[in-house]
């Protein structure tokens, strides 16, 4: 499937300069929030450590969030690692929207984890929140020839990205879930956006932020 860039989506394109991009849509009660994007073939930040970027997330990021109808906010190309403290416009702007939901979405390409995606609430006292979202998108990829073979994984014991460092994920404020993608649903030979599959899998995210919403909104 062709996919046409629209303004937003254009603007992920640039890999030249650093940009926040933030949208305060209806639904302020979720915010989607990508920290370290970069256009495809750029692998690193220009930050003073040169940390790795997390290619074409801002692209999946944005999608969901249009699907929601919820606020977003992605920095792009950023200098500083934005989601590390609340000084940042980036930790501002999620402030200001005062989320139940925060979802931040991030990519590796490590070999350090035996899982292909893997999801943080930043603190072993929230492991049940990652868990239940864990097991709820587990349930329905299962399900998905395309993506039944990943592996998922939101035990804060097991995971490698634990997102103990994220002053964002961290806050007890509001409801945070750190999701890491790999390679494969973000970028894909011979063309420099995300992959079908890698938009089929945020469906099956969608999917289970509704279900997890709609059953944290009750209990709270």
């Amino acid at each position: 499937m062709v996919r046409r860039l629209d303004n937003l989506n254009s603007i992920l394109c640039i890999d030249n300069m650093s940009i926040l991009i933030h949208n305060e849509r209806e639904n302020q009660e979720i915010v989607i929030a990508v920290p370290h994007h970069s256009f495809s073939g750029t692998d690193k930040l220009p930050t003073v450590d040169n940390r790795s970027a997390d290619e074409n997330t801002g692209f999946l990021g944005n999608y969901i969030a249009e699907k929601l109808n919820c606020s977003s906010i992605i920095a792009s190309n950023y200098s500083f690692d934005v989601n590390k403290t609340r000084s940042s416009d980036y930790y501002q702007f999620i402030l200001k929207n005062k989320p139940f939901f925060l979802i931040e979405i991030h990519g590796h390409k490590s070999t350090n984890t035996p899982f292909d995606i893997e999801i943080s609430s930043g603190k072993l006292e929230r492991n049940h929140i990652s868990i239940e979202f864990a097991e709820i998108l587990i349930e329905s990829c299962k399900k998905d020839p395309v993506l039944n073979h990943l592996k998922i994984s939101g035990d804060f014991n097991l995971i490698y990205y634990q997102a103990t460092q994220s002053k964002s994920i961290t806050d007890d404020r509001w409801i945070a879930l750190h999701i890491e993608l790999p390679l494969e649903l973000r970028k894909e030979k011979d063309n420099s956006l995300p992959p079908d599959k890698g938009f089929r899998f945020c469906d099956h995210c969608i999917s289970a932020i509704e279900k997890l919403y709609t059953k944290r909104n009750l209990i709270e």
